[in-house]
């Protein structure tokens, strides 16, 4: 199951690699779905159950998001069964709450912000925190994709700086 994990993860490193060309919020949501989906399936082939809780709520709401239906009680209830659906499949201790915090500032984030610059800024916190689980849990194409995408993101920042 592992090499379908690293296939899995590939897939969901070109969408979200994608989303980081996106000029609007709403195509960077939909790739950013596709992302979480893939990365939900991917961190089931690991044996990364809170990873695949928190990356299966993360494609809802992405979805939400891109659709302009990611607001106020809907917000709450995500935050909720991140960290509840989270912690309760953990299997892997500490370690598993990496994924929870990685999706709960990313969907803190995702609320409060509505600019694509301030979404990719909030991304890098979060591929931070997804990098050191995916090394953790030996994911390497994840580790791989997101070591690029760290840079890919920083790039687009600073191309979107200049006027």
């Amino acid at each position: 199951m592992i090499w379908l994990g690293h296939i899995l993860s590939a897939v969901s490193f070109a969408a979200l690699a994608a989303s980081l060309f996106a000029r609007d919020t709403r195509r960077l949501f939909l790739l950013q779905a596709a992302d979480s989906f893939m990365g939900a399936l991917a961190n089931l082939c690991f044996g990364g159950f809170s990873g695949a809780s928190t990356n299966g709520i993360a494609t809802v709401r992405n979805m939400l998001k891109a659709h302009g239906r990611f607001a106020g009680i809907i917000v709450w209830v995500t935050l909720v069964a991140q960290v509840a659906i989270g912690v309760l499949v953990n299997n892997q201790g500490l370690l598993g709450l990496l994924p929870v915090a990685a999706t709960v500032e990313y969907t803190l984030a995702v609320a409060l912000t509505d600019g694509v610059r301030a979404v990719k800024l909030a991304l890098l916190a979060n591929i931070l925190m997804w990098a050191a689980y995916n090394a953790l849990i030996g994911d390497w194409v994840g580790l791989s994709k997101l070591a690029f995408l760290m840079f890919l993101t920083l790039y687009q920042l600073q191309a979107e700086k200049k006027p």
